[in-house]
């Protein structure tokens, strides 16, 4: 009776050690979501934030755009860019997998503004019309003309990577 006792206990203490392991863990995971998102936080724009900032594109810019290029046109120029999830996450992959090959650090993306030339003849681009581009990039650190320790880190375009385009586009 006292070895069935001391068998139950043995197993309820595993049972509990298990248990504080696990929420360990979920708290660890829980604390890598918060530093990851405290890190991003200084990036992100809240919807009404983004509102404003289109507007203005739309105020400042887009009329200017349309009037000058297509004011002959029932067209106008597309202002936003659609990339599914799964092709930016793929993209993404490709990118960093080329960048360890080639034994590139410190990556970024930078996104360009572009347009389609009239005799733009790939189905996927629309002659004429606006579209944008990311372009991989990496940062390449520099000695600085002025001061003793400066250094000014600049990112570079990587050119043997190739960018992401065709975007599906907005009105």
């Amino acid at each position: 009776m006292k070895d069935s006792r001391t068998s139950g206990a043995v197993i309820l203490i595993l049972i509990g050690i298990i248990i504080f392991l696990l929420l360990g863990k979920y708290t660890d995971t829980e604390k890598q979501v918060t530093y990851k998102t405290e890190e991003l936080k200084e990036h992100l724009i809240s919807y009404s934030e983004a509102q404003v900032l289109k507007k203005e594109f739309i105020d400042t810019r887009y009329k200017i755009i349309n009037d000058s290029l297509f004011k002959d046109s029932k067209r106008k120029d597309t202002r936003e860019f659609w990339f599914s999830m799964k092709t930016m996450e793929e993209y993404l992959a490709y990118v960093k997998q080329e960048a360890k090959n080639k034994g590139y650090k410190d990556l970024g993306l930078r996104i360009y503004f572009a347009a389609y030339p009239k005799d733009f003849e790939d189905s996927r681009g629309d002659p004429r019309f606006s579209t944008v581009y990311l372009w991989p990039t990496r940062d390449e650190t520099h000695p600085q003309q002025a001061g003793f320790f400066s250094m000014t880190s600049l990112a570079r375009d990587v050119d043997d990577i190739e960018g992401l385009n065709f975007s599906h586009g907005g009105p």
